[in-house]
């Protein structure tokens, strides 16, 4: 048995900066973990792929991927033929290291998808997280607003705040948007294109 205690590597203390945060310095990990052209243009996929569409997904997704680079490399694992104790290990690491059951069940399972694409890219051999047991999801009692709470906070942003706000609250109950739509919304997104009207049709119009 090995003890909590004595882990081959230590994970740094949550908080600390993951050591990728963009595409360009994931794909320089992977260069220095060996990765050949192949793994490069399959994680270049699997990060454009729909459920990773959103740049603040890949984000996170890229962050997940770099903590595992940064295990392998402290291993001297090959990124294509990681053995399944070690995927083992990376989970207790975590788990030692003070990370919440939600943070390390997203990572695993982050890391999974992304050995299942390499795996379909024939850019790796196993995935060592496949049937790996993941934490369990703590319960959560889920706090909502009723119809009326909303219809009083619309009223009370229309008597008391500026016009701006009340239209941001007015817009977030009407469509049930996320902030993050809402705020990255452009003045020339979804302008309807204005068709020139046919030159015949143009003349009938005409008095």
């Amino acid at each position: 048995m090995i003890p909590i205690t004595s882990l081959p590597v230590q994970l740094p203390p949550k908080g600390t900066s993951p050591p990728a945060r963009d595409a360009a310095s994931l794909a320089e990990l992977l260069r220095t973990a060996q990765a050949g052209q192949q793994v490069l243009a399959a994680t270049a996929g699997w990060l454009l792929s729909e459920r990773r569409s959103s740049p603040r997904t890949q984000q996170a997704y890229i962050k997940e991927a770099s903590w595992w680079l940064w295990w392998m490399q402290a291993r001297g694992l090959d990124l294509t033929a990681v053995p399944y104790l070690e995927a083992d290990l990376f989970a207790a690491a975590m788990r030692h290291a003070g990370f919440e059951p939600g943070t390390r069940r997203r990572r695993l399972s982050a890391l999974s998808s992304w050995y299942r694409y390499l795996i379909r890219a024939e850019a790796a051999t196993v995935n060592p997280f496949a049937g790996m047991e993941l934490p369990k999801r703590r319960s959560k009692t889920t706090r909502h607003l009723t119809e009326a709470q909303l219809d009083d906070l619309v009223t009370y942003a229309v008597e008391h705040e500026s016009a701006r706000t009340a239209a941001i609250i007015a817009l977030l109950k009407g469509t049930a948007c996320r902030i993050s739509e809402l705020t990255g919304v452009q003045l020339d997104a979804g302008r309807p294109c204005r068709r020139p009207a046919h030159p015949h049709t143009a003349r009938q119009r005409r008095p």
